[in-house]
């Protein structure tokens, strides 16, 4: 994964790249589950109250299409991301951020974090991302978070106008 980015280029710098092949990740990983035939546990909190029930390999796909829908190097909006990489020897990992200053964007952030291995390719751990936006009255802000091979998470907060805000967890597991 780190071999696409100009090897001229020490890590931590910004630069706008053509990006991580996220999409590729996250369609790889729906076919694993749908090849695997894993069973698949929705658990979702709403006020407090859980609930937890298996779901369909449709209703998988319908779930983690979030997740493909957040591809920024695919976007019209591409180059208004900055890509930045932190490579932390103490864990080992590597963060690859995309970011925008552009509040119109729903996009707002992505974090890659990887596992780099010197021989094979490097691996991706868990993906990061957040969106934020307005539809007519209420703001929503939606943190995503997909851990590799295991499980996937939404966190959604709804503020309407002048209502108590509303925060609802879905997290599906395949592990």
């Amino acid at each position: 994964a780190c071999t696409s980015r100009n090897d001229k280029q020490p890590i931590g710098t910004v630069e706008q790249t053509e990006g991580f092949p996220i999409r590729y990740f996250f369609t790889q990983q729906i076919k694993d589950v749908d090849s695997l035939q894993l069973p698949t546990t929705q658990y979702i909190t709403l006020d407090e109250k859980s609930d937890s029930f298996p779901i369909s390999m449709d209703e998988f796909r319908l779930l983690a299409n979030e997740f493909l829908q957040s591809d920024i190097t695919e976007s019209a909006d591409k180059d208004h991301y900055k890509e930045s990489s932190f490579a932390d020897q103490s864990i080992p990992s590597v963060t690859i951020t995309y970011s925008t200053e552009k509040d119109n964007l729903p996009i707002r952030r992505l974090d890659i974090i990887l596992k780099p291995d010197p021989v094979l390719d490097d691996k991706v751990q868990t993906v990061y991302i957040e969106k934020a936006y307005k539809i007519n009255d209420t703001t929503i802000l939606k943190k995503l978070y997909w851990k590799a091979n295991s499980n996937f998470q939404i966190i959604t907060s709804k503020q309407i106008s002048t209502k108590p805000l509303l925060i609802t967890k879905l997290k599906v597991v395949w592990d």
